[in-house]
């Protein structure tokens, strides 16, 4: 159904089902059980520009989106509504943006690009609409009897896959990331990487791979081709992550240079050029996230703390 999305600067954007853009079922039917709604805006040359979950009840679903998210939207942009149920992905609604406010002719001085910086600590039960879900599901971990902080972590184990992402992406191509990891579980199998340089549904970027397992122990570097598919691009080194571990994570985009510090290291562990230009960078490209297989009875590495941010 072709409809529109409308919208307020300064305003939060949570339409009733029955307002634009009408999100209430078919007359005389209900929204399935155990359903997940999102809806996807893009700019006019295709690029993601936000991906919202909404809740789903039978006689409707509703989405709440905050200022920050929804003012840097232009009037213009297209959006998507998809469904998904246990027998697949349903869009159920299309269209516009319309923003119902002042048109200014002359625009305000501001600067063209504002660094940006996120940071997330998970000590909480829920990851929220800002952590944006790509494969399976992720949940945030209570380690409490382990006397830990709470970890991300894929919602089950049996070799399950899982990947999330930022809702925003950096406003430049260099950036600095550090993430604090939990390995409760260090002699069971898991892989998490901490994916940068990516687009929206992680199909390309960059990788750091933390593998635990009882006779493997490794960190690898190299390029996504997928959420949790990564090519090595560096031979990988040996690597045992212990609890409350700290990695940093920079990519200059002048060097092409990615690297990876351990803890107070001023030496990286592993480090990679793409003298061949493997990586796309620009808008679109800049997304960050986490991508995590679980072991067959263990969470694999938990990340317990995440700060990112424009480095440029």
């Amino acid at each position: 159904m072709n409809s529109a999305v409308l919208l307020s600067r300064g305003g939060t954007w949570k339409p009733s089902p029955w307002d634009p853009p009408y999100l209430m079922p078919d007359p005389g039917s209900t929204w399935p059980e155990k359903a997940w709604a999102a809806i996807t805006f893009t700019d006019t040359a295709g690029v993601e520009l936000l991906t919202l979950d909404g809740d789903v009840t039978p006689e409707g679903i509703h989405f709440t989106g905050d200022p920050e998210e929804m003012d840097p939207i232009p009037a213009g942009a297209g959006f998507t509504i998809t469904l998904e149920t246990g027998d697949g992905i349903f869009p159920i609604r299309y269209g516009t943006v319309i923003r119902k406010e002042v048109f200014y002719t002359q625009p305000t001085n501001r600067p063209v690009s504002t660094p940006r910086r996120f940071s997330d600590t998970f000590q909480r039960k829920t990851l929220g609409n800002k952590w944006i879900p790509i494969v399976g599901r992720t949940i945030i971990r209570n380690n409490s009897l382990l006397s830990l902080p709470n970890g991300v972590s894929p919602e089950v184990a049996f070799f399950q896959k899982s990947a999330i992402r930022w809702w925003e992406e950096f406003s430049s191509d260099t950036v600095d990331i550090g993430i604090t990891v939990l390995n409760t579980d260090p002699i069971l199998t898991g892989r998490t990487t901490l994916v940068l340089c990516a687009d929206a549904l992680f199909t390309t970027g960059i990788g750091v791979r933390f593998e635990t397992a009882a006779l493997s122990n490794k960190l690898h570097l190299g390029t996504i081709t997928g959420p949790n598919t990564l090519v090595d691009e560096t031979p990988a080194v040996t690597n045992t992550v212990a609890n409350l571990d700290h990695y940093r994570i920079r990519y200059t985009d002048s060097t092409k240079t990615v690297a990876v510090y351990k803890n107070s290291s001023l030496d990286p562990a592993l480090q990679w050029t793409d003298d061949a230009a493997a990586i796309a960078h620009g808008r679109g490209y800049r997304h960050f996230g986490m991508a995590f297989e679980s072991a067959l009875l263990g969470r694999g590495i938990q990340v317990t703390s995440i700060t990112a941010m424009d480095a440029a």
